[in-house]
């Protein structure tokens, strides 16, 4: 687990440090600082890390942004991505 430096949020939008007291938490917020930890908890579930390389085979098209992939699945050596593809 990464050295928590601050009880300030490094980014926009992500969860403070520390467990916040003064407000209620929903239930999943509770489990993220109680179970899993914000940062990089390997034994989360939900945990997963990337290598970035190029792709072939997907090609561009115009006006069509690919977002929310699945987890990449491969099946009698083929590799499959879902995506939802918004226009």
């Amino acid at each position: 687990m990464n050295k928590i430096t601050s009880d300030k949020p490094r980014l926009p939008g992500e969860p403070s440090p520390q467990k916040p007291t003064d407000h209620p938490l929903s239930a999943a917020h509770a489990r993220l600082y109680d179970k899993w930890g914000i940062y990089q908890d390997s034994t989360s579930e939900f945990y997963t890390t990337f290598k970035y390389s190029r792709i072939s085979g997907i090609g561009k098209e115009a006006g069509v942004t690919r977002r929310d992939p699945t987890t990449v699945l491969r099946i009698n050596g083929v590799y499959y991505v879902w995506y939802t593809m918004r226009k």
